[in-house]
C-alpha cells in the first residue's frame, strides 16, 4: 500500500539509512572513548543540576534583589537558570575537552533548509494536536506555565522570551552535545540514548505530551545528525511551546486582557 511505504520511508527506512550512514565504530581511539564517557558524566551533571538547583536559584538570590518580585519572577529565573545550565558545562566541555566548535554541535544554518519539509511534516502533525487538547482539564492543569504573569504584559513577554531561551539551550543539549557530541564513537545509537533522557523531562507533564516527546525527540535527533543543523528544531520547539502557552491563555481566559493590554 503507498500509505505504508511512505511511512516506512519516513521512519524505519530512514533510521536505517542514518545508521548505515553513521555506524558505531568499533574499535574507537582510547582518546575518544574517554571523550565520550567525560561528555555522559556532564551531562549527569547537567541534568541534576537542572533537577535540583534551577527550581531554587531565585529563593538564593539576595533579597535586595527578590523583596519587590514581579509576578511570574520565579519561573522567569527558572527558565534562564535551566539556559545557563544546560549551556555553560557543555559548551566549556566542547571547547576545552573536545576541542570542537559549536558550530560542530548543530549552531549552524548548513544543511537546514535541504529538510524544511521534515520540519513542515512535523508541524502539520503537532500543531493540530495541541488544538485539539489545549482545552482538556489535563493539559489546563500544566499550562500556561507562567500564570502568575499571564495578567501583566511586560512579564509575560519576558517570560515568552525566556521560555524560548531556554528552548534553545534544550536543543543545544539534547539534539547537540547528546546528539552530534558522541556519535564519532557511538554513530547512529546516539539518538535513542538522548530520547530516553529527554523523555523524562516530560513526566511531570501530561501523558500525551511525555509519549510525543519520545517520537519528537527521535524525528528531532534524526534530523540534526542528518543535517548537522539544530536551529530548524529550536524554531519549530519554541513555536509548538509559545502556542500551546497561547491557546492555554486563550482557554483560561487571560488572552483578551494581554491583548487589550489591561
Amino acid at each position: 500500500m503507498p500509505a505504508v511505504r511512505w511511512l516506512k520511508s519516513w521512519t524505519t527506512e530512514a533510521w536505517l539509512e542514518l545508521l548505515r550512514e553513521h555506524p558505531p565504530d568499533p574499535q574507537p581511539p582510547t582518546r575518544a572513548v574517554w571523550e565520550v564517557l567525560g561528555l555522559y558524566l556532564v551531562a549527569g551533571i547537567v541534568l541534576a543540576l537542572n533537577y535540583y538547583a534551577a527550581g531554587k536559584v531565585y529563593v538564593w538570590l539576595p533579597d535586595d534583589w527578590v523583596r519587590d518580585g514581579q509576578p511570574g519572577a520565579r519561573r522567569i529565573c527558572w527558565a534562564v537558570s535551566v539556559a545557563v545550565f544546560y549551556t555553560v558545562p557543555t559548551v566549556l566541555y566542547v571547547k576545552l575537552a573536545l576541542r570542537r566548535s559549536i558550530r560542530d554541535i548543530g549552531f549552524t544554518l548548513r544543511g537546514a533548509r535541504r529538510h524544511l519539509p521534515i520540519y513542515g511534516l512535523m508541524a502539520a502533525v503537532v500543531f493540530p494536536l495541541v488544538f485539539l487538547v489545549s482545552g482538556t482539564p489535563h493539559f489546563l492543569a500544566t499550562y500556561p506555565m507562567a500564570r502568575e504573569a499571564a495578567n501583566h504584559d511586560i512579564q509575560l513577554a519576558l517570560w515568552l522570551a525566556a521560555y524560548a531561551l531556554q528552548f534553545v539551550a534544550l536543543e543545544f543539549f539534547f539534539r547537540g552535545f547528546l546528539v552530534l557530541g558522541p556519535q564519532r564513537v557511538l554513530g547512529a545509537w546516539t539518538i535513542p540514548i538522548m530520547v530516553v533522557s529527554y523523555m523524562t523531562l516530560h513526566f511531570q507533564k501530561p501523558y500525551l505530551e511525555t509519549t510525543a516527546a519520545v517520537f519528537a525527540g527521535v524525528a528531532l535527533g534524526m534530523v540534526a545528525m542528518k543535517t548537522r543543523s539544530i536551529l530548524a528544531g529550536i524554531v519549530l520547539h519554541i513555536t509548538v511551546a509559545w502556542t500551546m502557552e497561547i491557546m492555554a491563555l486563550y482557554h483560561t481566559g487571560r488572552l483578551p486582557r494581554f491583548l487589550d493590554g489591561d
